[in-house]
């Protein structure tokens, strides 16, 4: 007896619900979407979802067994199965879902949020937790005049490590305050536009929480590398993964290798800042005493 595409798309959802973790699984979130009929492809994505969804679900399954015991073991297997994974939504027959969507763009921030999260619980970091597609402040003001004495300008930043904790102004709590320690906006590929705002938000991020690290992860770049160092702004990197400009991938229509070296160092990077912020800083009269006052 065969199964009817409605039935299908419930054997679906129900595998892809499992996995739906809201903190670190935004492409998990936008799959389920494509399954239900609210979304805008859902008469001509059958066959795409088909190929996908069981494709999702084993890369799924390699980062829920990411071993941070053995970062750079674990990486090769998790970027090679990632890798493989964006080909198949690039492929022709399954780029059924429309940009607005956010799908493919989805992808590679859920890659990172869920290794983040073995890492914290490696670590028992238990403070800390990973937010994907989430409002942080990046700059707060105040002012005497206002209701709640203070102004926060959030912005909604792709990946993050933070901590929730409560911050309270004349008597009004700020919704949704957290601490970030970790930051990254991580794009299928960055513009010049687009490294210069990530640079807006990361020097108003870093006026507010200067121990945050803030990246920028792309798979491509689309910007004169020659043109500028980028050295001296406030993001603290910027990595292009596949190392190739988005260009030349729309010419050849091949993606190079994600460079798992890379991965790698984004991942130990993390996990550094992880150990460090469960370290309570010294007083300053401690600092004092080995000369560095900051660091």
């Amino acid at each position: 007896m065969s199964i009817s595409p409605p039935q299908t798309h419930a054997v679906w959802q129900a595998a892809l619900q499992s996995k739906a973790n809201a903190n670190m699984a935004p492409h998990c979130q936008n799959l389920l979407h494509q399954c239900s009929p609210k979304s805008a492809a859902h008469n001509k994505s059958f066959f795409a979802l088909s190929v996908i969804v069981p494709k999702y679900l084993e890369l799924v399954e390699i980062l829920e067994n990411f071993d941070p015991s053995n970062i750079k073991k674990s990486t090769a297997t998790a970027t090679k199965k990632f890798d493989e994974y964006m080909k198949v939504l690039r492929e022709a027959e399954n780029d059924v879902f429309s940009s607005v969507s956010d799908f493919k763009t989805s992808a590679a921030p859920e890659f990172f949020l869920r290794m983040f999260h073995s890492m914290i619980h490696y670590h028992k970091a238990t403070m800390l937790e990973v937010s994907g597609q989430r409002d942080i402040p990046v700059e707060m003001s105040f002012d005497i005049r206002t209701d709640d004495f203070i102004l926060a300008r959030t912005q909604r930043v792709d990946a993050a490590i933070i901590v929730k904790t409560s911050l309270t102004v004349g008597g009004t709590e700020l919704a949704g305050f957290c601490v970030p320690i970790f930051a990254a906006e991580i794009k299928t590929y960055f513009d010049k536009n687009m490294i210069s705002g990530v640079d807006y938000s990361a020097a108003g991020m870093k006026s507010t929480f200067p121990h945050c690290l803030y990246y920028s992860i792309g798979e491509f770049a689309d910007f004169d590398i020659g043109a500028h160092s980028y050295a001296s702004g406030a993001i603290d990197e910027i990595f292009i993964l596949r190392h190739q400009k988005r260009s030349d991938f729309r010419k050849t229509k091949k993606a190079d290798a994600l460079d798992p070296t890379l991965i790698c160092e984004i991942l130990e990077n993390v996990e550094r800042a992880i150990i460090d912020h469960q370290e309570k800083r010294p007083h300053l009269n401690v600092r004092m005493k080995s000369g560095k006052l900051i660091g």
